[in-house]
């Protein structure tokens, strides 16, 4: 018994070493990527900002279609295209 616990005891600190070498393998590889996460990272945290605080989109929202309808009918056309663009190159995909 004794020679089995000692096996998996060196079997486990051959596998953390190993891991803390990828570890540090993934930490080189990725640095290139740190500006694109920083972003994903920020874009998450304001929306979780803005579901706690739905007010804010909705007045901001109302002031926007108030102020300045025109953008926002030609902001919604635009969304309209691009979803139908990405619609038809979704079918295209299929066949």
């Amino acid at each position: 018994m004794k020679r089995h616990q000692l096996e998996l005891a060196l079997r486990k600190q051959r596998l953390l070493v190993q891991s803390a070498h990828q570890r540090e393998q993934m930490a080189l590889y990725a640095g290139g990527m740190r500006p694109l996460l920083a972003t994903a990272d920020k874009a998450v945290a304001g929306a979780l900002w803005v579901k706690q605080h739905p007010a804010v989109l909705a007045v901001s929202s109302a002031a926007l279609f108030i102020l300045r309808p025109r953008f926002l009918v030609r902001l919604a056309m635009r969304g309209y295209s691009a979803w139908r663009l990405v619609q038809v190159f979704r079918g295209r995909q299929r066949h």
